[in-house]
């Protein structure tokens, strides 16, 4: 079966308040004169870069602007976002750490903590982070990753719960998640489809077909054009081997 793969985009923001703490060493201007910017120099390199998404001159700007500044949480946040951007998960997760440690109610990066813990490998850490995420937000897209963690796990039994209480929220239907389908391509699909295919997965890996095919039959109707569902389906309803055609498939291998 193909994996289900589900991706949560983390947008990038900029530092609020650069010129707040910070103190800048230009002289006041002289009467009459154009007014000078007072914008400290790396804030200004920082804001230039974020403009022209120039990810890595960003980062050293925010470096330098965390080491003039080292109990601005902010900047830390920042950096977080910036290390996801250019696929720096584990600086990503440690700088994110940090400031849970100082603001442990930051909901954006206890989820991107769990983004990383997930990209990383670390299942089980980011099934704790997105349930201790989900306790406050009440987010459904927070919900479904915990499913989607629950069933790479294989907790068959959490898993079924909480696809069950997802396909009970009224929101099911409306919100949408992004599921890769090959290695080039993704489509938006409402939750509940998402969590239909998910369980005709689940009753697969648990060598239930006959409660399998309903399930992804059910996505479609929820979402026709779901390529996944399909392709589940056209493996559910393909004509099993004889036993000839598995000998030659094993002598082809």
């Amino acid at each position: 079966m193909k994996k289900i793969i589900s991706l949560t985009v983390l947008t990038l923001s900029s530092v609020f308040c650069f010129a707040q703490g910070t103190k800048s060493t230009t002289p006041p201007p002289a009467q009459n004169a154009a007014p000078v910017d007072s914008t400290p120099y790396h804030a200004k390199l920082y804001q230039n870069a974020m403009l022209f998404q120039d990810y890595m001159v960003a980062k050293e700007a925010m470096f330098n602007l965390i080491t003039l500044n080292p109990t601005r949480i902010d900047y830390l946040d920042s950096l977080a976002r910036l290390y996801y951007a250019v696929g720096g998960m584990q600086q990503s997760l440690l700088a994110s750490k940090i400031v849970l440690e100082k603001q442990p109610d930051n909901l954006p990066m206890m989820e991107l903590s769990a983004i990383c813990y997930d990209a990383l490998g670390s299942k089980k850490e980011a099934l704790e982070t997105y349930e201790n995420l989900y306790k406050q937000s009440k987010s459904i897209q927070h919900l479904y990753q915990i499913s989607v963690l629950q069933f790479s796990l294989q907790r068959w039994g959490e898993c079924g719960a909480t696809c069950d209480a997802i396909l009970k929220n009224p929101e099911a239907k409306d919100k949408k998640v992004n599921i890769a389908y090959d290695q080039n391509n993704s489509q938006e699909v409402p939750i509940s489809a998402a969590i239909h295919n998910l369980r005709g997965v689940m009753y697969k890996e648990m060598k239930e077909d006959a409660k399998a095919k309903p399930e992804f039959e059910e996505a479609l109707k929820e979402f026709p054009e779901f390529a996944l569902a399909k392709s589940n389906l056209e493996i559910m309803n393909a004509p099993p081997e004889t036993e000839k055609e598995k000998e030659k498939s094993g002598k082809k291998k």
